[in-house]
């Protein structure tokens, strides 16, 4: 493959030679960082509930596993983040009322300087108590105002303790981002290392981040440094975004032929009602064929949803979008698509 030529134009034969080529993060084993542990919600019911029948009872979940540095843009005021499988040690009953349909076994938790933050696949990390450190590990608190579950009235007190410890594992679970040549032939700008911040503001310089590509490789999105870029995000079953991705390739060789080097990169979710959600590679290699893009698409990973979500706030809806001058400020945001021509006034005037 020559330079700057992309392998999604190539038939499924070369696809699979390629993915074939592309190394297993799964090997990868260094030195990281562990937590195992264990919490216990206690859930008390008020007096009216208690007067239905609802009884207080409590339910335990363990948790392992090890340090995440492959999303820092979804806790970026944690000091440390990780990535932990969780089981349900006791309380089933009590824990199947509180969550008819089964907890979630894989989630994120992070600590700051005093708060402990959790999420799982699909909700975003935030505060859920306080971190109380010990010589031995970390413990978490916290306790809840009276809230609403179905037909009564609970409050939650959350008692965790977890250890931290050293091990052997892979700290980017496989999100690392890429370094030199890239299979799928985008460029490699070399840019150095991105540590934050991870807040997209105009005038400000873009927060990097390290999302999969077409083949298997997680490229940097300051790799695209030295052209104009707009980076697009969607969602599968959004027409809006379909229409936005229908419109890109005639846009982005029109303004070639007026002297504009533009590149579009799409973060693409799963769809609108699982924006944290997995996006697989048939669903990237489905929307670059639906579309005939010849531009990277990329398995979001939250990004978009927190990255650009932060900016735009209530505002954010899909597709998002943001344009990026040549050096990697921020231009311009903004959410919904009424034709290519809306982005003109931010690449002309900027960029010629």
């Amino acid at each position: 493959m020559t330079d700057g030529q992309s392998a999604v134009g190539y038939g499924p034969a070369m696809l699979l030679l390629l993915l074939a080529c592309t190394p297993d993060p799964s090997v990868i084993r260094v030195p990281v960082s562990t937590l195992t542990g264990e919490a216990t919600w206690a859930v008390d019911f008020d007096e009216a509930s208690e007067a239905e029948g609802f009884a207080d009872c409590s339910y335990t979940r363990a948790f392992d596993g090890i340090e995440d540095r492959s999303v820092p843009w979804l806790c970026p005021e944690c000091e440390s983040m990780y990535r932990l499988d969780v089981e349900l040690v006791s309380g089933d009953a009590c824990s199947t009322l509180v969550s008819p349909d089964g907890i979630d076994t894989l989630e994120w938790h992070g600590a700051s300087t005093d708060q402990w933050l959790r999420g799982s696949e699909n909700v975003l990390l935030s505060e859920q108590g306080s971190v109380v450190a010990g010589p031995d590990g970390l413990g978490w608190t916290n306790e809840t105002e009276w809230l609403q579950l179905g037909d009564a009235t609970v409050r939650f007190t959350v008692d965790g303790f977890f250890t931290e410890g050293r091990g052997k594992g892979d700290p980017w679970h496989g999100g690392a981002p890429h370094e030199g040549k890239y299979l799928c032939g985008w460029p490699d700008a070399e840019p150095p290392a991105w540590e934050g911040p991870w807040t997209v503001e105009v005038g400000q310089t873009l927060p990097d981040g390290w999302l999969r590509d077409q083949c298997l490789e997680n490229l940097r999105l300051h790799d695209f440094s030295g052209r104009w870029l707009v980076i697009d995000v969607s969602a599968m079953d959004c027409p809006p975004c379909q229409d936005m991705a229908a419109g890109e390739r005639a846009f982005i060789e029109t303004l070639a032929r007026e002297g504009v080097d533009l590149e579009v990169v799409t973060l693409l979710a799963p769809s609108l009602s699982d924006p944290l959600g997995q996006t697989s590679l048939s669903m990237q290699l489905e929307w670059v064929s639906a579309f005939q893009l010849q531009s990277p698409v990329l398995a979001d990973r939250g990004w978009g949803a927190w990255v650009l979500g932060a900016a735009l706030g209530q505002d954010f809806a899909y597709p998002a979008w943001a344009v990026v001058s040549p050096d990697l400020e921020v231009v311009a945001v903004g959410t919904g698509f009424g034709g290519w021509d809306l982005f003109r006034p931010y690449l002309g005037a900027q960029g010629r």
